[in-house]
């Protein structure tokens, strides 16, 4: 189960008063530039760096283009030294496994880390955990890299919850317990970002509660580190500018969503149909990939290639379609070659087993092949007698030495009929069907060309000669189609498109969010169109009118969309730091909290309305 929840202090462009970042199927993020509605974003990115490399000081991420995070000095707050960076994250009590004490059935925990430098190096050094009663557990790491618990609220609910289902006091906790030192009852163990468990002291041994306290918390730790795992290993992040295809763009080479479009004929032709669309575009066009492999790649690489695609079909071929037609084909050139030797000479093995047959033969049986005093031959005399009978019958009958298969390879790899076949067959989409199967010894990998074709001309174009903006929304569209339960972040989806195309955004969200993929998206924004169509959808639920929808989106989302799956944030800069504000949405797609002063408010100063009287009135309307 994911996070629902982030909690960010001292993190960037955000101060020392915590603020809250709640997670629905749509988050979109508002604010005025430089306010920090990145920093949300590179929170998440931050933290997953933070694990995955079991190191904070993070310069450029891992599986994240067009950012770098500096290192862990720039993240913290105005990079003041002794401010302690702090993120938090919440989960539902449901993801907790019953135990004693029912923490499961509580409300949602939530857990906070601080970060700073310690002993020269930056990692955690700060542990809180609470729920909505308050915290009950705090924890700190000493010099010596050992974690001291400071906290442990006895009569916090979740603490008394577990002393009272195991009965260990008929009324309240004594005082002589309450005063005894958190540390010299239990010790923190916590490896690397989130805590694994509580060991029980020498001077906890007398309470009855001292195996089933750790035993609790030990569940919920493995809620928080499965919850952020499963966020955290699902998070894709879109940075503001995509990279502009050049010419000669080869997909296989780029990041993991171009990969993805060029392997994937399923994904290339949902994102086609957005593309293709003539309501949506006035000029629709239509991606397309070719394959193929670079000449001197063939001439160094093909041999093996071939020895091990055609050893591959020749234990497969009643599977394969015509590349059973192919392998027959060759297997009548190569009966006929007149130079079949050669290729048997070209293997060892091969061809000392049929030279030691031939001398085998005429050692029994020369007189009968003319040869009066064999014995009296020299051993390079019969050697060279030998291989000459075995060239004259392996070239001139193609049964003569039994299985053939290794020279009958040798001269496919060198046939230029089957080079011409794996090199248009060599597709990534056929060996993932297990039809091809590239020699894993082999440096030849596939090569591609992704062109975009104008439906209306039917001209194959690079991305360099179009606008921008259609390379700018491929990656967001791509992410959305192609990922299922995945958490993705994307800064500005928006950029370079028109605005009829942004509001077309909102469609693709929703659909994505609430339909068969169940992503999770955080939008940082500063499109009017986009939050207006997910309002307009939302209306639209609640009163009924859902028939008029695109008929993918209906079936994809048959409930519609309902005000509790989307999140609209306002980020907004402070003497203290950022803060952010959570704007609530009611069920006919209205704002029940104002937008702060200024945002959205161009659109008004820039309208006038003409009024009877000859003058102009600039006034205020409400968006519906």
């Amino acid at each position: 189960m994911p996070i629902n929840k982030l909690s960010i202090t001292n993190f960037k462009a955000f101060g020392p008063v915590p603020q809250s970042v709640p997670f629905k199927p749509i988050t979109l993020v508002f604010g005025p530039n430089s306010a920090g509605k990145s920093s949300l974003l590179h929170s998440l990115l931050w933290l997953r760096e933070g694990l995955l490399r079991g190191d904070i000081d993070v310069q450029e991420p891992l599986r994240a283009e067009g950012i770098n995070l500096g290192g862990f000095d720039q993240i913290v707050h105005r990079h003041a030294p002794s401010v302690m960076p702090v993120i938090g994250w919440t989960i539902s009590a449901s993801a907790i496994e019953p135990g004693v004490g029912g923490w499961n059935q509580m409300s949602d925990f939530s857990i906070d880390l601080g970060f700073q430098h310690v002993n020269g190096k930056a990692g955690p050094a700060l542990l809180s955990i609470g729920n909505q009663a308050g915290e009950f557990l705090r924890a700190n790491r000493k010099e010596d890299e050992t974690w001291q618990i400071t906290v442990l609220d006895w009569d916090h609910p979740a603490v008394a919850a577990i002393i009272s289902a195991v009965g260990g006091f008929s009324g309240d906790l004594p005082e002589s317990i309450k005063q005894v030192f958190p540390a010299d009852l239990f010790e923190l163990i916590m490896p690397g970002l989130i805590p694994e468990r509580i060991k029980p002291r020498g001077g906890a041994n007398q309470l009855l509660f001292v195996d089933t306290l750790p035993s609790a918390f030990r569940g919920l730790f493995d809620a928080f580190r499965e919850s952020l795992s499963s966020t955290l290993q699902s998070f894709v992040y879109v940075p503001p500018l995509r990279t502009l295809p050049e010419r000669g763009f080869d997909p296989l080479r780029a990041g993991t969503v171009w990969q993805r479009l060029a392997k994937d004929h399923e994904i290339r032709r949902h994102l086609n149909d957005w593309l293709g669309d003539k309501k949506r575009f006035k000029s629709p066009c239509r991606l397309e990939v070719i394959q193929y492999l670079r000449e001197d790649i063939v001439r160094q690489e093909m041999p093996s290639v071939i020895r091990d695609c055609v050893i591959h079909w020749l234990g497969k071929t009643s599977e394969t379609g015509d590349v059973e037609e192919v392998v027959h084909a060759a297997r009548e050139r190569w009966r006929v070659a007149d130079n079949r030797a050669d290729y048997a000479k070209q293997c060892p093995q091969f061809w000392e087993r049929l030279v030691s047959n031939e001398l085998d033969y005429f050692s029994n049986n020369h007189l009968g092949q003319g040869i009066d005093d064999w014995e009296s031959l020299s051993e390079e005399e019969q050697r060279a007698h030998a291989e000459q009978q075995a060239e004259d019958c392996f070239g001139g009958d193609p049964h003569y030495g039994g299985d053939d298969t290794e020279p009958f390879l040798k001269f496919l790899e060198q046939d230029p009929e089957m080079q011409e076949f794996v090199s248009s067959y060599l597709d990534e989409s056929l060996a993932a069907a297990d039809i091809l199967h590239p020699a894993s010894d082999s440096g030849l990998k596939s090569r591609a060309a992704m062109l975009l074709r104008d439906l209306t001309t039917e001209t194959l174009t690079s991305f360099q000669d179009v606008g921008v903006g259609i390379s700018q929304v491929i990656p967001v569209v791509a992410n959305a189609i192609s990922l299922r339960n995945s958490f993705i972040a994307i800064e500005q989806p928006e950029i370079h498109i028109h605005p009829a195309l942004q509001a077309e955004l909102g469609d693709v969200f929703i659909e994505s969010a609430l339909g068969a993929n169940k992503n999770t998206f955080l939008l940082e924004t500063h499109s009017e169109h986009l939050i207006l169509r997910i309002l307009k959808r939302i209306r639209e639920t609640t009163e009924g009118e859902m028939a008029e929808w695109p008929e993918a989106l209906r079936k994809a989302c048959p409930n519609g969309i309902r005000p509790e799956d989307v999140a609209v944030l306002y980020v907004q800069p402070g003497e203290d730091g950022s803060t952010v504000e959570q704007l609530r949405v009611n069920e006919l797609g209205e704002f029940i909290d104002e937008w702060p002063g200024g945002f959205f408010d161009e659109r008004v100063k820039e309208v006038c309305f003409f009024v009877n009287s000859g003058g102009y009135f600039d006034g205020e309307f409400q968006v519906i």
